[in-house]
Parts: structure tokens; C-alpha cells; sequence
């Protein structure tokens, strides 16, 4: 399939380079702020290497998802496009924010006008809707459908559920407004919202979206994925298909469902591991008050 794929496709179909230069542009701006500028933030504290390894893959995950083949088969393949989506909302999302020193992230809504916003993306009850509401609405089949031949609105839509998605994992992650308790009902809350989105791909007995079963509405849907100029041969979908529709349409949502799970069970031991840590830094203020007064 792949061989058939490199044969008919152009690289430059399979990979945004200037996506690639933005997110390189973000890690060199992270790096310069996490390094030389540091003591210009309120509060700065040095950033372990490791974070900083953590925050450059899930740079690279999420432009794998949003600029690399993965985005170019996930207009073919349903069950590509849910790992494309498990990649850039589940996966990549929390490597991110775990890299994100909570003072650079505190740090944004005086850097930028939208301050505002940004504060009520803050809000626990609010992101936890916002992300969980558009992860769902776009894979209702109309909506779906729709995005795919709308370039400029889907690329925006891709924008807003990446930016609501890093702010649910930063209240998960790394927020105070949050108790640890809060934070592992949380999870399991957000794990809950999505189940339905899902249920609706696995369960049903026939293909939803025109996307991947109408050969026509495919092929305006490619239309706006490749290169002008880019020729395709009349058969090349039924070519690398190796599923039948509903097959492969089962198998994305089985996906994006075990991702998400074993994901959110990182974050669950995750959380509950900081729990822990408090919990014994407690005891020890507790038992030894004056070390800490001194």
C-alpha cells in the first residue's frame, strides 16, 4: 500500500514544511525563553532537560498528525484519520504541556492580547466542555462531511479543538485551581464525553461518512488535501483500500478509544503519583515544622 502511495504522491503532499518551520519556530522560541530569558519571567525556575525532550516529541507528534502522511491518509482511511486525531488531541497535547514549565504557561495571557480568553479557557467546567463538545460534533457525519471540503474552516476547527485540548490537559496536568481528587474525577470525566463519539463509529452498521464511501465526494475532498497540479489515477481508492468501509470505520473508533484509555490511564497514575508525593511532603512539614520555617 505504502509502495502505491510513494509511486502515485508526490513528498511534497506528505509533508507541510511550513508547518515544520512553525513548530520548529515554537521550540526555538521555548528553548530561548526556557534558557538565556528565564530570569525575565515571574517566579522562573530552571526547566529539566528532560522536560525539554518531552516538549520537542510532542512538537513533533503533532506535527507528524497536522502536517506530515499521516494528515494525507486520514482523508483516505478513517481508521488513519481517528490515529491521526488520537495523535494530535490525546498523545501529543500532554507531552506538551508536561514540558511547559507552569511559570512560561502562566506567563502567556500577558504576552498576548487575548488575555482574556485565555483566562476562560482556564476554567476547569469550560474546557472540559469546549474540547469534548467540538472532539464530538466534528465526527457527527454532516458536520464531518462538511469540514472536509471547507478547507480554510477545517484547518480553523483543527486550530480551536489543539488549542481547548492543551488547555484540558494543563487543568489536568498542571493547574492549582484543581485538587488532586478534583483532578482524577476530571479525567475520568473527560474520558466519559468522549465515549459517545466513539460508540457511535464502532456500533454503527453502515458507513457514515461520504467522505470515505462516495467516491465523487471523495475525490473533491482530495482535491483540496493535494497540490495543485497533482495527478491521481481514476482507481487509486480502490487501489490501497484494504478494509471495506465499515471494517475500517470500526477500527478508527476502536483506536481512538484504546488511545485515549491507555492515555488517560497515564494521567490518572500520573496525578495520583503527585498525590502520593504531596501527601508525604506533608507528613514531613508535619512531623519536622522547623526545618522548613528555618
Amino acid at each position: 500500500m505504502w509502495e502505491l502511495i510513494r509511486s502515485n504522491i508526490e513528498l511534497r503532499n506528505l509533508w507541510d514544511l511550513q508547518l515544520l518551520f512553525f513548530f520548529l519556530m515554537i521550540y526555538v522560541l521555548y528553548l530561548i525563553a526556557t534558557g538565556p530569558y528565564k530570569k525575565d519571567f515571574t517566579g522562573s525556575t530552571k526547566v529539566h532537560p528532560v522536560k525539554k525532550i518531552v516538549f520537542f516529541i510532542g512538537l513533533l507528534l503533532a506535527y507528524l498528525g497536522f502536517g506530515g502522511p499521516l494528515y494525507f491518509l486520514g482523508h483516505i482511511f478513517f481508521s488513519v484519520h481517528m490515529t491521526q486525531m488520537a495523535i494530535c488531541f490525546i498523545i501529543a497535547p500532554p507531552l506538551i504541556i508536561y514540558g511547559m514549565p507552569r511559570w512560561l504557561f502562566q506567563a502567556i495571557p500577558n504576552v498576548i492580547r487575548f488575555n482574556r480568553v485565555v483566562r476562560l479557557c482556564k476554567d476547569p467546567l469550560f474546557s472540559l466542555i469546549a474540547f469534548n463538545a467540538l472532539f464530538s460534533i466534528y465526527h457527527l457525519p454532516q458536520v464531518f462531511d462538511f469540514m472536509m471540503v471547507n478547507y480554510h474552516l477545517h484547518h480553523l476547527y483543527n486550530i480551536v479543538l489543539f488549542l481547548t485540548s492543551l488547555m484540558t490537559w494543563y487543568i489536568m496536568l498542571q493547574s492549582n485551581r484543581l485538587s488532586n481528587l478534583q483532578k482524577t474525577g476530571y479525567i475520568f470525566g473527560s474520558g466519559l464525553l468522549l465515549t459517545p463519539a466513539c460508540a457511535l463509529i464502532i456500533f454503527s452498521s453502515h458507513p457514515l461518512y461520504a467522505t470515505y464511501s462516495n467516491p465523487e465526494f471523495w475525490a473533491k475532498v482530495m482535491g483540496l488535501c493535494v497540490m495543485p497540479g497533482t495527478h491521481m489515477p481514476e482507481n487509486f481508492y480502490d487501489m490501497i483500500m484494504p478494509l471495506s468501509l465499515v471494517e475500517d470505520q470500526h477500527l478508527g473508533g476502536v483506536l481512538m478509544k484504546i488511545i485515549q484509555e491507555v492515555v488517560y490511564g497515564v494521567a490518572l497514575g500520573y496525578v495520583f503519583f503527585q498525590w502520593m508525593k504531596k501527601e508525604r511532603q506533608d507528613e514531613i512539614d508535619g512531623v519536622y515544622p522547623s526545618v522548613h520555617n528555618n
